[in-house]
């Protein structure tokens, strides 16, 4: 049997939500993004354009301090609580894991 044979009897197979586990997918980033994309196709095309319920997708994004948000949309295939767009400032980071150091290079020298 091929993989083309294997795919097409998988796709056609009815399958009982009541027997799914319940499952939260996240992505993260751009690649977390398509990823994200082909498993809300394949479940939906499964699930009679569905997604079902036991499962859930969350997607998180990190705007760049030089994109507007305007740039960024939440994707066609996720629901509105199924997005996140994280908005950082990364000077603050910069200077919060800097601090970090430090004190380990304290407690390193102790």
């Amino acid at each position: 049997m091929t993989n083309t044979v294997i795919l097409a009897e998988a796709q056609n197979a009815t399958i009982d939500e009541s027997e799914l586990t319940p499952t939260v997918i996240v992505g993260l980033g751009e690649t977390g993004r398509t990823v994200l994309s082909q498993i809300a196709r394949t479940l939906r095309s499964r699930y009679g354009g569905q997604m079902p319920e036991q499962v859930r997708l969350l997607q998180i994004d990190i705007l760049p301090e030089q994109t507007t948000s305007l740039d960024w949309q939440k994707p066609r295939y996720l629901a509105d609580d199924e997005w996140v767009m994280l908005t950082p400032n990364l000077k603050e980071m910069q200077t919060f894991l800097q601090k970090i150091r430090n004190a380990q290079s304290l407690l390193t020298n102790i």
